[in-house]
């Protein structure tokens, strides 16, 4: 288990370095969409490359029969990466990432509350609500150290 806990903490410090790389690149051309854009076409074609090697054969029959609402996963992402590339200059590296952060547990925490989208319920209780109070503590302390 120890081993999971392990890459998704390397997989964070990819998004905060992908922030950077991406608002960088967005300076470069003179365009936050089309840093977005291109940022999603090298994940595309990589994720590309990868299914091919490793993974079974997608079924266009099933993708037919897909919900609709289940792809709005690719607008959210790329709404994310769009916002970082335009406010990452702004309001700078550790505010990305500590409010994402902070959005991510505020919304994973109703997600587990409620056991949407198959992952098992998990309720709020005072323990979470503390741990989160403490991070808006962590953001507090964080604005006032500038």
């Amino acid at each position: 288990m120890l081993i999971f806990y392990l890459i998704i903490l390397c997989l964070g410090v990819f998004i905060a370095i992908q922030a950077g790389l991406n608002s960088n690149l967005s300076t470069a051309i003179n365009s936050s969409v089309w840093s977005a854009v291109i940022s999603f076409a090298v994940g595309t074609l990589v994720l590309v490359v990868y299914a091919l090697g490793s993974q079974a054969e997608l079924s266009f029959n099933k993708l037919l029969n897909v919900p609709p609402y289940l792809f709005v996963g690719g607008m959210l992402g790329a709404s994310y990466v769009l916002g970082v590339i335009v406010l990452y200059p702004k309001i700078g590296a550790v505010n990305i990432v500590i409010f994402t952060v902070l959005g991510q547990m505020l919304c994973s925490s109703i997600i587990d509350h409620y056991g949407w989208f198959g992952v098992q319920q998990s309720f709020i209780n005072w323990k979470k609500v503390g741990a989160l109070l403490l991070m808006l503590v962590a953001i507090i302390l964080f604005q006032k150290s500038k």
